[in-house]
C-alpha cells in the first residue's frame, strides 16, 4: 500500500478513459498473465460467436414478424 494519498480525477477523464479503452488513471496493478491463444482457436471462438448472433438476429426478426 502507498504511503502517499489517492490522487483525484475527474469523473469526465475517467469515462474519457473509459471510452479510449484505457485502463483508469491512477495506481498501477499488476497485469495478468497473459496466455498465446493459437490461432485456429481464436478463429473458432469468432466464428461461433458469428453463428450465435446470427441465429439470435433470426429468432427476433422471426418473433418481431409473428408480433407485428
Amino acid at each position: 500500500m502507498s504511503i502517499y494519498p489517492p490522487t483525484e480525477y475527474s469523473r469526465l477523464t475517467v469515462a474519457a478513459a473509459l471510452l479510449l479503452g484505457r485502463p483508469r488513471p491512477g495506481p498501477r496493478r499488476r497485469r495478468r498473465l497473459r496466455v498465446p491463444v493459437p490461432a485456429p482457436v481464436l478463429d473458432a471462438l469468432g466464428y461461433a460467436l458469428a453463428v450465435a448472433a446470427g441465429a439470435l438476429a433470426h429468432h427476433l426478426g422471426t418473433l418481431l414478424g409473428h408480433l407485428g
